[in-house]
C-alpha cells in the first residue's frame, strides 16, 4: 500500500457515514467553523487579564508563526495542488468548499500554531487545551469531507518549524511586534 492509499484509507475511518448524526455534524461544524475564532477571542482575553510578559510573548509569537505558516503555505500552493476529497468524489462532503489545494490544513495551521507557541514558552496547560483543540478541529475538517488525514499531519509540522523559525530566527516585524507586546507588564500592550 502506497502512502496515498494509506492516506484515503484513513480518510474513510474518520469520514462521516452515509447518515450522519445530526448531533455529530453540528460538532463538526461547530469545531471547524467556530471554535478557532473562540479560542483567538479567550488567549487575547486571558493576555489582558494576566498582563505578563512572557504570556504576552507568546501571544506575539503565535501571530507572526501563523502569518509565516500561512504566507509560506500560500506560497507553497503556487507550485503544489493536492486535490481535496471531493475533488476525487472521495467520501461524503457535508460543507461546500473551494476546489483549492487541500495539503496543508489552514485551520490546522492556525491553531497547530498557536498550540506551539505557547509549548516553547513554558505554558504546557495552554498548549494541552490547544492541542486536544486541535484534534477536534482536524477531526472535523476531516468528518466534514474536506481534509486528508495527511493534511492535518503536514499542517502540524509546518506550523511547528514556523513556530521553530519565528521563536529562533530573529526577524524585524516580529522582533517589534514581540517588543511591543511585551514592553511592559503591568497595562496592556495596545
Amino acid at each position: 500500500m502506497n502512502l496515498e492509499q494509506l492516506n484515503i484509507n484513513l480518510f474513510y475511518i474518520f469520514n462521516a457515514s452515509d447518515h450522519p448524526s445530526a448531533l455529530i455534524k453540528q460538532l463538526a461544524l461547530f469545531s471547524s467553523n467556530y471554535l478557532i475564532a473562540i479560542i483567538g477571542v479567550v488567549l487575547l482575553a486571558l493576555a489582558f487579564l494576566k498582563k505578563e510578559q512572557r504570556y504576552w510573548h507568546a501571544v506575539s509569537l503565535s501571530l507572526c508563526s501563523i502569518a509565516v505558516a500561512l504566507i509560506t503555505a500560500k506560497i507553497f500552493s503556487l507550485f503544489y495542488y493536492h486535490p481535496r476529497p471531493f475533488v476525487l468524489h472521495i467520501g461524503h462532503t457535508l460543507i461546500h468548499h473551494a476546489k483549492t489545494t487541500s495539503l496543508p490544513s489552514h485551520h490546522m495551521l492556525g491553531i497547530a500554531a498557536l498550540a506551539f507557541s505557547f509549548l516553547v514558552l513554558g505554558f504546557r496547560k495552554i498548549f494541552f487545551v490547544l492541542f486536544i483543540s486541535s484534534l477536534l478541529i482536524g477531526w472535523s475538517r476531516m468528518y466534514l469531507g474536506v481534509h486528508f488525514p495527511f493534511d492535518l499531519i503536514s499542517a502540524e509540522i509546518w506550523a511547528l518549524i514556523s513556530v521553530y523559525l519565528m521563536k529562533n530566527i530573529s526577524t524585524y516585524p516580529c522582533d517589534k511586534l514581540m517588543a511591543r507586546f511585551s514592553r511592559n507588564t503591568t497595562k496592556s500592550p495596545l
